[in-house]
């Protein structure tokens, strides 16, 4: 009789601990998979598309990438950065030629992704020299007009390219080729379908960076030599190929003065040229100065009683240009001693300069 009590008793004890353990076990935290943070993912955008870069000359460099709490480390081996810790930089080639790498390092939750960009930096080709008299005119009898043949495709200006009047922008090669000096006044004559067609022009600059376009043109000087549609084939390459005569109506001849202004100093735009030492003026300024495009000048100034000056050359100028007076590159800057100009964010806040300029033969 008690045997079989007592047997009852084990089996509804073992009963009792299963139940416990089941329930134990539901008690137990669930284990949740989370996935493994991975490194960003980046690329390095350069604008302009180059891998040639001038001494001295400006290039933006830009990271894509996505994704929380992003942090930046730039550095170059030689050349200098605007900034270390952004997403977007620009980039100053070294004064010296060779190679030079620039390395951005974007780190994030999931571990570092690096980037490179190499650069070959190339000294700029000497100025072409200035038409002598002998090319002007012959020692007797009429002027014969000078009449250059080129030949290329046409590109439109970018964005911010100042387009007043019809400047001709052509890549390196044409300009060295061609030896007209900046600032020439010509005329551009062509020949499409059978139609003649001719527009005024002036010489105002060049870029290496210019591959496969020959010209830069803008809207009116492209409608009136008939060759408007050729920019909109979006690839250049597949563009036609135009043969242009341009004939010389005038070379600037500016006098020996010495002029001063003031104002306030700003950087380039991203695209503009920044090829030697441009000063790039605020229209008010150009026309009171009276120095035409190409003159070549010595700036000079006193910062905080040092004298300083660099030899430069008048670009062109902007009626945009409202707070800005006049546009140097980092090189002029420098030479100036009014870098530091640029980092203050607002223009208004920019000191106001004095500037004495010298034309030099």
């Amino acid at each position: 009789m008690f045997e079989g009590k007592s047997s009852a008793v084990s089996r509804y004890a073992r009963a009792v601990l299963v139940l416990f353990a089941v329930l134990l076990s539901g008690c137990q935290p669930t284990t949740t998979s989370t996935a493994t943070p991975l490194p960003p993912s980046v690329t390095l955008v350069v604008n302009p598309d180059i891998t040639d870069v001038l001494a001295g000359g400006d290039v933006a460099l830009t990271v894509e990438t996505s994704g929380q709490d992003l942090r930046f480390k730039w550095s170059a081996a030689r050349g200098k950065l605007s900034e270390f810790d952004t997403p977007a930089v620009f980039y100053t080639a070294p004064d010296t030629p060779g190679v030079d790498t620039v390395t951005v390092e974007v780190s994030a939750a999931g571990g570092t992704t690096v980037e490179h960009v190499s650069f070959n930096i190339v000294l700029p080709t000497p100025s072409p020299p200035t038409l002598a008299a002998t090319d002007i005119s012959p020692p007797t009898g009429e002027p014969t007009p000078i009449v250059r043949e080129a030949k290329g495709r046409v590109c439109q200006y970018k964005e911010d390219w100042h387009t007043l009047g019809n400047r001709l922008f052509l890549c390196t090669v044409e300009f060295e080729r061609l030896r007209l000096p900046i600032g020439t006044q010509v005329t551009v004559a062509a020949t499409i379908n059978g139609i003649p067609h001719q527009a005024p022009g002036l010489i105002l600059d060049h870029d290496e960076g210019m591959l496969d376009c020959t010209f830069r043109l803008n809207e009116a000087t492209r409608i009136a030599l008939g060759v408007d549609d050729d920019v909109k084939i979006k690839d250049v390459k597949d563009r036609p190929i135009r043969d242009f005569q341009i004939t010389v109506e005038s070379v600037p001849t500016p006098p020996s003065v010495s002029k001063s202004f003031e104002g306030r100093v700003c950087r380039y735009q991203e695209d503009f040229l920044t090829l030697g030492n441009r000063l790039f003026l605020r229209t008010a300024e150009f026309n009171r100065l009276g120095l035409p495009i190409g003159t070549r000048v010595t700036a000079s100034m006193t910062v905080n009683g040092t004298p300083h000056q660099v030899s430069g050359l008048i670009l062109d100028h902007d009626e945009g240009m409202l707070e800005c007076t006049v546009r140097l590159n980092e090189a002029t800057r420098i030479a100036l001693d009014v870098d530091e100009d640029v980092g203050i964010p607002q223009v208004g806040d920019h000191p106001i300069r004095d500037f004495q300029l010298t034309t030099e033969p």
